[in-house]
């Protein structure tokens, strides 16, 4: 059965149950953020950095679409504290486009304003 990304989000950005998101994810995947590009270990250690030190969150999660080649999703993801060049309370829109081969996570993508 393929995966849910609204599952995998939640373990991971709420419960931080790394091992099993890791379980989600294919052998060969990779996170494209701007110009860079993340294996499955780069982006697990992302999400931590990010979400569990909890230097960001995320809210209003809405999934816009989801089958068993692809999800798209939004949220709003809020700075904290000062992080990455951008101020404490800087909110930005992200969507999130993943696809899924064999069940499943095999390449996200982002954008934001």
């Amino acid at each position: 059965m393929a995966v849910k990304v609204g599952e995998v989000v939640r373990l991971a950005l709420d419960e931080h149950q790394w091992d099993e998101v890791k379980k989600c994810y294919r052998d060969d995947f990779m996170y494209l953020r701007e110009l860079e590009m993340f294996n499955i270990d780069d982006w697990i250690q992302a999400q931590k950095d990010d979400f569990a030190s909890g230097k960001c969150t995320s809210t209003n999660r809405k999934t816009i679409h989801e089958d068993d080649r692809s999800c798209t999703w939004s949220h709003d993801v809020t700075y904290l504290e000062d992080y990455r060049g951008n101020k404490a309370g800087t909110v930005f829109h992200i969507r999130v486009v993943a696809l899924k081969k064999d069940g499943l996570i095999y390449r996200i993508m982002i954008s934001y304003d």
